[in-house]
């Protein structure tokens, strides 16, 4: 907990104020939000679904009392004597013609008075196999060949006395729907009642329900049949197959009513009717609760576009207002890295009036007082020093410091202290080499011995630690090349990759030649780097004139020196992986010590340095 909470406090000032902001403000908005979405989302929906019930159970309840008022006309011709009478006698011949005419026009005319209070558009027809009775093609009919071919007499009779949808049939380019009822007199004649009832009168009664274009309303018979349609009237006279609503959904008794989802749609059904009907009329709905949340949608958009807008401002504006103060920061300190590296004469500006302009006066006051104190009495003290230490550095001669190393050799090697007399003799070499510049040029065997030299001194400090192998024999170690170039990888190899790791190390030198170009290889599977401290190193390495960086310097040395002297296309490249490796290549073009034009400044004493153990001089 204690790291998550360091780590925080490692984030630029922005970052945290983003941070807090997203913690405090952004997530519990859209969280918020989210949850006042599908909730309003939720009770818009159930809303619909209500309204849908209430609407359908009115539209259900006004086509049942229009279709019970033309039953009831059926059921009222069953009580009226006169027409039972006229229907169910058997006239002689002799009887007066006049006299059932009379009676005819009498029943036509009453029964025509009756058919407008159904409706002025309804029509009433009586179908009879009385043979001795009067028809007027009007109101009374004779069931003749053709009407018995009829699928609505076929259904009349099969209904046996009950009511019977007879289908649907254009009169005058109108559709109708056809009610039959068969009326049966002691089995000798046949009398079906048909009234041919106009689509639209029933259309009036679900017509308003249309206008919403996320509903559907079907009369469908019990065939399935289309009766009439709220919207969609180019599906009256087909089938509505409701098997596979049915499948799945929840059905309520038998059938006769019931509510379910299929398909993301809600769907109400509702049988109606008579039990005299042989198969009821239903009334179906099919309704879409999703799109009517289409504006709330179009709102909800509207609404995460403001919000959208005012979090961007306030991103904005809080990115603004850190960076105006992380720059005051940053400008503060840089004059602190001014002060650590030891420049006194810096001017800090900041006059405001808040917490960063009293801390920056304040440090104004310390750096004063800091320059006079430096200059008063430091700097006078480090001129002192520097001058005493110059003084002694210019009396140290060098060449006895050889002498001194080859003399504690000695004494090692008669004590039979063989260990301690190598190293010494290693070290005198590298001091020996490092200080002699007479000639710039050696062989790669004895760039190669050098490396050797330093690694064997490294491993007598870091014992099993450090592993080293330097195998420059697959190529002609008398190439020459220039002097000092591969001892200061070696070192930055141990110092890098070894010094800052608790587990063992291995170092390798190799040397392979491809076509004119000689590539020295210097491993280690040390610490390494990353991509970005790889590619500073290499832009450091790189850099030259007033550019050139304090650090890295023994890199960037060898590159240059190798560049200067045979061109831009030689030098050093990196590669390196954190935790893994470090690879740095040194390329070359290959130049041997017996061609004798690029022999000129060899260091003669390198041919033979390798066999050189114990004596240095």
């Amino acid at each position: 907990m204690s790291r998550r909470i360091f780590s925080t406090m490692n984030l630029k000032m922005r970052h945290k104020l983003l941070l807090s902001y997203c913690i405090v403000v952004m997530i519990p908005v859209a969280v918020i939000g989210y949850l006042f979405v599908q909730r309003t989302m939720s009770i818009v929906v159930e809303q619909h679904r209500y309204e849908n019930r209430i609407t359908f159970k009115q539209a259900t309840a006004n086509l049942t009392n229009e279709l019970e008022t033309y039953i009831k006309f059926t059921d009222s011709t069953l009580f009226d004597q006169q027409l039972m009478d006229y229907l169910s006698i058997e006239f002689p011949k002799t009887t007066d013609f006049f006299d059932l005419y009379k009676q005819l026009k009498n029943l036509a005319t009453e029964y025509s008075n009756q058919f407008y209070a159904l409706g002025k558009n309804v029509k009433v027809r009586f179908y009879s196999n009385n043979p001795t009775i009067l028809k007027d093609d009007h109101v009374f009919y004779d069931i003749n060949e053709t009407v018995q071919s009829e699928a609505w007499y076929r259904s009349a009779i099969a209904a046996n006395g009950k009511i019977s949808t007879g289908g649907l049939q254009k009169n005058d380019g109108e559709s109708h729907i056809i009610l039959v009822r068969k009326i049966s007199f002691m089995e000798k004649y046949t009398t079906v009642i048909r009234m041919d009832i106009p689509e639209k009168e029933l259309h009036t009664l679900i017509a308003e329900e249309g206008k919403n274009r996320n509903k559907r309303i079907f009369l469908i018979d019990g065939d399935g049949r289309v009766l009439s349609a709220a919207s969609e009237r180019e599906t009256i006279g087909s089938s509505l197959v409701l098997g596979e609503l049915w499948e799945g959904g929840r059905v309520l008794g038998d059938r006769s009513h019931a509510e379910f989802e299929h398909a993301g749609n809600q769907l109400l059904y509702q049988q109606f009717g008579s039990h005299m009907m042989d198969q009821p009329w239903a009334l179906v709905s099919i309704s879409s609760p999703g799109t009517t949340l289409n504006p709330f949608y179009d709102l909800v958009r509207q609404s995460l576009a403001v919000v959208c807008t005012s979090i961007l401002a306030a991103v904005v504006l809080m990115f603004y207002f850190s960076g105006k103060l992380t720059k005051r920061l940053k400008a503060l300190v840089r004059n602190m890295s001014t002060i650590r590296e030891g420049r006194f004469h810096v001017f800090v500006q900041d006059q405001a009036g808040d917490e960063i302009g009293e801390l920056s006066r304040s440090f104004r006051h310390m750096v004063q007082r800091m320059d006079y104190l430096v200059s008063e009495v430091y700097t006078a003290e480090v001129h002192k020093k520097e001058a005493e230490i110059k003084a002694l550095q210019s009396q140290i001669n060098p060449h006895f410091l050889f002498n001194t190393l080859q003399s504690i050799q000695g004494h090692l090697l008669k004590g039979g202290d063989e260990l301690s007399s190598d190293m010494v003799g290693r070290l005198a070499r590298l001091f020996r080499r490092s200080l002699e510049w007479d000639n710039d040029m050696v062989t790669l065997a004895c760039e190669a011995e050098l490396a050797k030299d330093y690694l064997a001194i490294q491993k007598l400090r870091f014992q099993e630690r450090l592993q080293y192998h330097v195998d420059v024999q697959q190529v002609p170690v008398n190439c020459i090349m220039p002097k000092f170039i591969l001892q200061p990888l070696v070192e930055n190899a141990v110092q890098h990759g070894l010094e800052t790791l608790q587990r063992s190390v291995t170092i390798e030198v190799t040397a392979v030649l491809i076509e004119d170009t000689l590539t020295i290889r210097i491993y280690d599977n040390g610490g390494g780097m990353g991509k970005i401290r790889l590619a500073q190193v290499t832009k450091e390495m790189n850099a030259a004139g007033l550019d050139r960086p304090s650090c890295h310097m023994g890199l960037r040395n060898v590159h240059q020196r190798i560049q200067l002297a045979y061109g831009g296309e030689f030098g050093l490249t990196m590669e390196s992986e954190p935790d893994r490796f470090t690879i740095v290549d040194i390329r070359l073009p290959l130049i041997l010590e017996e061609d004798e034009s690029q022999n000129e400044g060899v260091d003669p004493t390198c041919t033979t340095f390798l066999s050189q153990k114990t004596s240095l001089w």
